[in-house]
């Protein structure tokens, strides 16, 4: 397997790729921010909201020196250019340890999902959050050791995503995702109060249920209303829309995409990307 190429602090470096696993958030010490994307032959979907909420994050941290977003954009490209990918996971993070400040990017061929696991959905297990320090809904940390253990732990259980609870006992997210699901009619989403990322693919949802003119809620949402959903489904930049046909031992929909998800779905793959090449 050929050695991938990084972006580190200003050089593009060829590494092993041990070290591209070492360089993810929960691995990584220190305080930072970090951004992962899903990138396709014509751009990011939502690029500039990715950059805007990285900025917003460094700007919490006083972090000084954050690249531009064109220049940004220029990396990304050669990037992918020089790792020969076309479609691919990239993933930005700007941290600091001991005082000095780091500026990553990496990009790794992503693993498509087929289109059979869409009508399938995931598997998820329900894990408890541990408590942490209170921050800004928009700020995403690279203090993510828990939510690695909860997906892993997740994982060697057979399922394919840990959905979060807070200390109240309130449904959060995933490790790696924010959650929906559909009552009456009706979709609901936890409340950025009750701890959960605002995350991108979130909000563009949002706006996929105006266009759709569903009524949807963001209210505390506890275990026993998600068990009891006629639908449910995760939202992220990598996933897109992914259905959860089961929670814990509990079936979902019939154990197939339900009709609203399939909506939303439908309406979110008709986004474009934000063409940067």
């Amino acid at each position: 397997m050929r050695k991938p190429i990084i972006f580190l602090n200003g050089k593009f470096i060829k590494v092993k790729v041990s070290f591209v696993d070492f360089l993810v958030p929960g691995q990584i010490e220190g305080r930072g921010v970090f951004e992962t994307m899903k990138v396709d032959s014509l751009g990011i979907l939502a690029w500039p909201r990715h950059y805007q909420r990285l900025k917003k994050g460094c700007l919490f941290y006083r972090m000084k020196a954050i690249p531009v977003q064109k220049e940004f954009q220029n990396i990304i490209k050669k990037i992918l250019q020089m790792n020969e990918l076309r479609f691919a996971r990239v993933r930005i993070m700007i941290f600091e340890q001991r005082d000095v400040q780091y500026v990553s990017l990496t990009a790794l061929p992503i693993k498509t999902i087929a289109a059979k696991k869409y009508q399938q959905g995931f598997k998820v297990s329900v894990e408890q959050m541990p408590e942490r320090k209170k921050q800004p809904a928009y700020l995403k940390s690279i203090d993510y050791h828990a939510f690695r253990e909860a997906y892993q732990s997740a994982r060697n259980q057979g399922f394919d995503e840990a959905v979060l609870t807070n200390s109240q006992k309130q449904i959060v997210e995933g490790t790696r995702s924010n959650i929906f699901f559909v009552k009456a009619d009706t979709v609901y989403t936890p409340s950025l109060t009750s701890g959960c990322l605002d995350g991108i693919t979130r909000n563009i949802i949002l706006g996929c249920l105006k266009k759709l003119k569903r009524k949807y809620v963001q209210k505390r949402i506890y275990l026993k209303e998600l068990k009891a959903a006629d639908e449910i489904f995760l939202t992220s930049s990598v996933l897109g829309v992914m259905p959860v046909t089961q929670i814990e031992n509990k079936r979902i929909s019939s154990g197939r995409m339900g009709e609203i998800t399939r909506q939303i779905f439908l309406s979110y793959k008709k986004i474009k990307p934000t063409v940067i090449f």
